[in-house]
């Protein structure tokens, strides 16, 4: 696929067919080619937007806003206004103050590419890109609308609607996008998931024993949830495919067809988060037991993970042909906070931990 890449990045910047489709503002605020508006002078310099979207850090895209605060930055002669543009959804456009250079970036699939350009005429919006190098020549036209708006017209015929949204760069535009994932613990069925704030590596820990591996991952599609994961050995993959995506949880389809739904439950790390396995509960609750009931110890203990990051502990005897439940407790494996399940009664379990 390395060897495909110059391929694929020239098609994202010149082939850009998501450019069709707007999504930020009102139909009729973002289709310039019903614009009435005069176009402005290619030459002149306007202030730049150096608001903060609303939704940074969220792992939404940053969209424009017609009340954003306007600051005045230095004049510059380059034909566009310096900073990133919108194309669609996922796509931007980053043109330098230099007046000669710039790069794309599909945040959907994390490919982008750099390139040069020259006005070859003003007047007409005439431009020369230059891609892969000096010698590559994209021919296009651009058409001012307005102080935001321009429409790019590639040589091949198709026009891509371009809307300004900021003066920082792409690199700011993709922090405040945030990463795919949330860093932090995320709360599965059968143990958790530590997301780093690298956006590209984690680990798991089991609910069972505390053991899991570690995985790196690589986002091949936002919109559409496609996530390639490698756990341990980096040739070993598993496409799963993401959904019902909110801040706070999401819901990961593995390729066998199970689903799994992970809910986010703290900013720490592996290093830093701590909880009890289903060992340590079924110890602890016996412990608690024990020193509650004159030192008898039942048995035998069984333990069953519940979807809201507790456990349920179960002390029993065998008697003959049965079993005898002597005790059933609720227990939160990350504060030992627990219940008491035949009095009703809330306790704290936290002293009975080693």
């Amino acid at each position: 696929m390395k060897k495909n890449l110059p391929i694929i990045l020239a098609a994202a910047l010149l082939l850009c067919t998501s450019c069709q489709s707007k999504s930020v503002g009102t139909d009729s605020e973002n289709d310039v080619s019903s614009s009435s508006t005069a176009p402005v002078s290619a030459g002149s310099a306007d202030p730049v937007d150096t608001s903060e979207p609303d939704s940074a850090g969220t792992g939404e895209l940053p969209q424009p806003s017609e009340t954003e605060e306007i600051t005045t930055e230095p004049q510059t002669n380059a034909f566009f206004k310096p900073g990133v543009w919108q194309c669609s959804e996922y796509y931007f456009y980053e043109f330098d103050a230099n007046g000669t250079s710039g790069r794309t970036m599909d945040f959907d699939s994390s490919v982008g590419m750099p390139f040069e350009y020259e006005v070859t005429d003003a007047d007409s919006g005439a431009l020369m890109f230059h891609i892969f190098s000096a010698d590559d020549k994209s021919p296009a036209t651009a058409k001012i609308l307005s102080d935001s708006e321009i429409e790019l017209t590639w040589d091949f015929g198709r026009t891509d609607p371009l809307t300004y949204l900021t003066g920082k760069t792409l690199d700011d535009v993709e922090a405040e996008i945030g990463h795919f994932f949330k860093p932090g613990t995320w709360r599965g069925a059968d143990g958790y998931y530590f997301f780093n704030d690298d956006g590209t590596s984690g680990s798991t820990q089991s609910f069972e024993m505390g053991i899991g591996v570690g995985f790196n991952y690589e986002v091949m599609s936002r919109s559409n949830g496609f996530v390639n994961i490698h756990k341990g050995a980096a040739d070993v993959s598993e496409g799963v495919v993401i959904s019902d995506k909110t801040e706070d949880s999401f819901t990961i389809t593995w390729e066998n067809g199970t689903q799994e739904k992970l809910v986010y439950v703290s900013p720490r790390t592996t290093d830093e988060f701590k909880f009890y396995t289903n060992e340590d509960l079924q110890q602890i609750a016996l412990k608690y037991y024990q020193a509650n009931n004159d030192g008898y110890t039942p048995q035998y203990a069984g333990v069953k993970s519940n979807d809201d990051g507790t456990a349920t502990i179960q002390l029993y005897d065998q008697v003959t042909d049965h079993n005898t439940t002597v005790a059933w407790y609720t227990i939160d494996r990350v504060t030992l906070k627990a219940t008491d399940d035949i009095m009703g009664s809330e306790i704290d379990m936290s002293g009975y931990a080693d």
